[in-house]
């Protein structure tokens, strides 16, 4: 008997029909065929992302969740997705600009999120700026995530490993083949795991103790080495690791940071998914790094989504204004809202706790609990046992106590964090100079959100300088100097390391590789888990 059944899968930019075996997963169907789909809990049935519409014989547009459901008859799928979304580009075009006969590319590769620029090596100048969402996030949000589905699945690093650099190629070849024979060097800064799928190298010990990575220090090979074939004439260089949970892309940013004062101290906080935090001390450098979560990415949260247009980013809630309204809200792009993004669902979060309609402890009111005359009162609804904030309740925008406690989750991890780092070292909040916010996201967080929730202390409220993509500026960096001090040739060597043994000739490319390898392993990192009462500090630092 034949078991083989169609399935036909609809987006929003394709049609395609395809043969499934009958017992088989939707996500994993979905997957094989390089659809697009989100499912952040890597199929565990827990965030509801992977939702599409199925028609059959029996159902007409049922809704399910595709890692829930196995294909036993004919059927449609149904899916609100395009599989490629480009998220910004910037810096003008390439086109209506006199290129250099000698480019390079520095390339932030994120567990959400990838930024590449193309940079004219001579001037150091930027020219385009292309960022794109990761395409591995639909194997899980964190890399934790990604790190069990390499290990469940015999080719899971393989495939992780194909989406990026299938990826990087399709990024790299919107330039145009004209431009990709000019560039000479590509930088890249990733996490640990990051680079080791980029490398094809076993995440196994990223994920087990002693959670130790198959390399750390820094790489430097032929982009067609790694499949990156649009790139025929580039050297890559890869930064270094220091442990599996502080990688290439702490260690970029702190390069791009010095030279620093060494009678000064500092906090470096790259706050994302998986919060990374520094503290240099009088030059000498100390490391940890926490689980800070996706709800400060937008993700994992009832309507949450990335900072694109229409995304919700900031919230004020007034609940004393007598006006008809007293709620203020602010899209990205001032575009019609669509959801909220990780600045807006912090801010709306600040503003409940700061108006009394989230307690100390995190709880979200109930409508009941509230007066009559609550200028707020319809915002606040429960659906079955679910108590829900709504933003806007004709397009079913709202946050939930679930959404709460994510914040609050990632609101402890770092708090607790900055407190265990500077207890450590015999550290006070006044002992410290200045706070440095790294990362794409921290960059868009405002003050009043990181000191009215409580993620920082107030002390730290005038130290604070925002960095930006510190990840992708270290690599930039990176490109300026080696430039800078090879002007004679305004080449990249030729000659290169075809694996991480190998040795290379460029005394200038070595010389600069060495100096991120020194400072990689001048770094001491340290495990929160391993700190006495890190427990009890963290359930301390999870209150409002």
């Amino acid at each position: 008997m034949d078991d083989k059944l169609k399935v036909k899968i609809e987006t929003s930019d394709k049609q395609m029909l395809i043969e499934s075996k009958k017992g088989q997963n939707l996500l994993e169907i979905l997957r094989e065929n390089h659809i697009d789909i989100e499912a952040p809990c890597n199929g565990n049935g827990t965030c509801s992302k992977c939702r599409v519409y199925v028609r059959t014989n029996e159902d007409r547009n049922k809704s399910v969740l595709a890692c829930q459901t196995r294909v036993e008859e004919d059927m449609e799928l149904i899916l609100n997705c395009d599989s490629s979304k480009v998220l910004y580009r910037g810096l003008g075009s390439s086109n209506n600009k006199v290129l250099s006969d000698n480019l390079s590319i520095a390339l932030d590769i994120g567990t959400t999120g990838i930024e590449m620029v193309l940079v004219d090596s001579k001037s150091g100048e930027e020219i385009l700026k292309i960022s794109e969402t990761n395409p591995q996030k639909n194997y899980g949000l964190d890399v934790l995530s990604r790190i069990s589905y390499c290990k469940e699945n015999p080719k899971g690093l393989k495939n992780l490993n194909r989406l990026i650099v299938s990826k990087i190629n399709e990024m790299v070849g919107a330039f145009g083949e004209d431009i990709c024979s000019r560039i000479s060097l590509i930088v890249v800064a990733a996490n640990c795991t990051m680079s080791h799928i980029l490398m094809c190298e076993s995440v196994d010990g990223l994920g087990r103790y002693p959670f130790t990575p198959e390399f750390k220090d820094t790489v430097l090979t032929k982009a067609t080495s790694l499949g990156i074939d649009n790139l025929k004439n580039a050297d890559l260089v890869l930064m270094p690791q220091v442990s599996a949970y502080v990688g290439g892309d702490i260690v970029s940013g702190l390069y791009s940071i010095g030279p620093i004062d060494v009678r000064k101290r500092y906090l470096f906080i790259d706050i994302g998914t998986n919060g990374e935090i520094a503290l240099i001390d009088k030059g000498n450098i100390v490391t940890c790094s926490c689980a800070a979560g996706p709800a400060l990415e937008g993700m994992n949260i009832s309507n949450g989504m990335r900072a694109e247009d229409g995304a919700i980013e900031d919230v004020v809630v007034d609940k004393k204004n007598k006006s008809d309204s007293n709620i203020e809200i602010k899209s990205i792009g001032s575009q019609e809202i669509r959801g909220i993004c990780g600045s807006g669902i912090l801010a709306l979060v600040r503003e409940l706790v700061r108006n009394g309609y989230v307690n100390k402890r995190g709880k979200l009111a109930k409508k009941e609990e509230l007066e009559e005359d609550d200028p707020l009162i319809d915002h606040f609804e429960s659906v079955g046992s679910e108590k829900r904030f709504y933003l806007d309740k004709d397009k079913d925008i709202y946050i939930n106590q679930a959404d709460i406690r994510a914040v609050q989750l990632a609101k402890g991890a770092i708090y607790s964090s900055l407190m265990m780092i500077l207890k450590r070292q015999g550290l006070g909040v006044e002992d410290i100079d200045q706070l440095l916010i790294a990362g794409q996201f921290g960059y868009h967080l405002p003050k009043e959100s990181l000191v009215g929730l409580g993620i920082i202390d107030k002390e730290y409220e005038d130290k604070i300088t925002y960095l930006g993509n510190s990840s992708k500026n270290g690599a930039l960096k990176f490109i300026r100097v080696y430039y800078d001090k090879n002007k004679d040739t305004g080449k990249a060597s030729t000659k290169y390391r075809k694996n991480i043994l190998d040795k290379a000739s460029s005394d200038k490319l070595i010389d600069m590789i060495d100096e991120l390898d020194r400072l990689a392993s001048s770094i001491d990192y340290f495990e929160l888990a391993n700190e006495e009462r890190f427990d009890r500090a963290f359930a301390k630092a999870m209150t409002f």
